[in-house]
């Protein structure tokens, strides 16, 4: 065998090796779980062959909220434009103001009286 061979060999044989381990390991299928697989492979089998279809009919009740929300865009109440929304809230601080102003009037003035 010529040396490089074996140089690569001591060099990358540990990783290769350790590697190995961790894919057997990774395979072995724990006991419970296992044993849920025995007791409920019918009900397993069926979810498997039920899952795609489930999703298909899932994906058509979104599309079908969506077209359903839709027209309630044009419905909503607010404003869509923030400048146009700064000027509404913007007047109506300054309506509660003048009214809080009026209330503390009237109370200052029946509290003279």
């Amino acid at each position: 065998m010529p040396k490089a061979d074996i140089a690569f060999l001591l060099t990358t044989g540990p990783q290769v090796q350790s590697a190995a381990t961790q894919l057997t390991t990774a395979g072995k299928i724990p006991a419970a779980d296992l044993k849920y697989l025995q007791n409920h492979a019918s009900d397993v089998v069926q979810a498997q062959k039920d899952n795609p279809g489930q999703w298909q009919t899932w994906w058509w009740v979104c599309i079908a909220g969506q077209i359903v929300f839709l027209p309630f865009i044009f419905v909503m109440a607010g404003r869509w434009s923030p400048r146009k929304a700064r000027e509404d809230e913007r007047a109506h601080e300054e309506m509660v103001q003048r009214e809080l102003a009026a209330l503390q009037g009237g109370q200052v003035a029946s509290g003279q009286a």
